[in-house]
């Protein structure tokens, strides 16, 4: 039975790389193949194992067993034992009391901004539903040279946050490249949507630093690193690139501004 399991993992590992490339590069998909990645390597790994079950019982039944062994068969002790190893090597951190949501409010644009508080959307009012730990701040902005609106949801689950690209497909808005950039060590995701009318960036940062991928805000909180992050996601109207020094003042702007955020909520 460990050869059967051993070939159900590999072939469901083939599976799911064969998936993964056909979502990241034959729909170009990259970001949703980035998703899938860790959800697709646990069902593998959930399915070889009942499918070693199954063989197993299979096995046993056309066996007579007339001395019950003092212990598991060396292969039921694997398919059992297994399991145990990975859910161990996950590390996961012990569960700590949900921290105070962080006060948003508190967060002021540059002086040269024009600002102006902006309703949620039925859907956004729907995903950031009212929950411990979580508060939700939007605006429109305009700087000298950029105009466009900006959406800061601070949160202590990743559950409460998402890939700003999905949200805005979901709002008809169509996303034509999306690159990772870095400014002056902001880790950042920038965006160009609906043909170059609009520019995007997004971020989550925590008080330790920032991350461009959803998947690693999730393993830190996982791993118990940062008690709190902030998604940062801005979309500006016209065409720009990342390179360009408005684009990269008024991320640093923003990433400044977030800090005193943590900085303002952090134990005196």
């Amino acid at each position: 039975m460990a050869v059967v399991t051993f070939a159900a993992l590999v072939v469901a590992n083939i599976l799911r790389v064969w998936a993964l490339v056909v979502v990241g590069y034959g729909l170009g998909q990259p970001w949703l193949a980035e998703m899938l990645h860790v959800p697709l390597g646990v069902l593998g790994f959930v399915a070889a194992c009942g499918l070693s079950w199954v063989a197993l019982q299979s096995a046993s039944s056309h066996q007579s067993a007339t001395v019950a062994p003092a212990f598991p068969s060396p292969p039921l002790f694997l398919i059992l034992l297994l399991p145990l190893l990975w859910l161990g090597s996950l590390g996961l951190a012990p569960v700590h009391p949900m921290p105070v949501a962080l006060n948003l409010q508190t967060w002021q644009g540059s002086p040269e901004w024009v600002t102006e508080a902006l309703e949620l959307t039925p859907a956004e009012r729907d995903f950031f539903r009212p929950e411990v730990g979580t508060t939700v701040l939007k605006q429109q902005f305009e700087t000298p040279d950029l105009k466009g609106s900006l959406l800061l949801v601070g949160s202590s689950t990743w559950r409460q946050q998402h890939a700003p690209e999905l949200c805005w497909a979901a709002h008809g808005l169509r996303v034509d490249q999306m690159t990772a950039v870095q400014w002056r060590g902001l880790q950042a995701r920038w965006l160009s949507l609906e043909q170059g009318s609009l520019s995007g960036f997004y971020w989550f940062q925590s008080a330790q630093g920032s991350t461009d991928n959803l998947l690693s805000r999730m393993g830190a909180e996982l791993r118990g690193e940062d008690p709190q992050w902030v998604l940062v996601s801005a979309l500006i109207e016209g065409s720009h690139a990342p390179d360009q020094p408005e684009v990269q003042a008024l991320a640093k702007q923003i990433q400044t501004q977030v800090q005193s955020v943590f900085a303002a909520d952090s134990p005196s």
